[in-house]
């Protein structure tokens, strides 16, 4: 069974499927790989400050996300951007 399919069951659905930013961040990150290195323990704990992180530092992205429901080419390089970012700076 696959990381991703594994971390799935860990994490709470109604979580991660949630409406809005918080499932187009999660879901963005799971199918672009950057889930694949987090421990299947870890993967909540992953998302929640991903999602923190992109809020807080990337307020502008995360509104458009949210506003829109919709990921243009450059809102797609910002959010990968933003996401190497926490995997480079961040604290899970």
């Amino acid at each position: 069974m696959s990381l991703i399919k594994r971390s799935l069951r860990q994490i709470d659905r109604r979580l991660l499927f949630s409406a809005g930013r918080r499932s187009a961040i999660t879901l963005f990150g799971v199918t672009k790989g950057y889930f694949d290195d987090v421990e299947v323990k870890r993967a909540l704990a992953f998302e929640v400050a991903l999602r923190s992180h992109v809020r807080s530092k990337y307020k502008d992205l995360f509104d458009r996300i949210e506003t829109k429901q919709d990921l243009s080419a450059d809102d797609e390089k910002a959010l990968v951007a933003a996401i190497e970012d926490f995997k480079k700076n961040g604290a899970y």
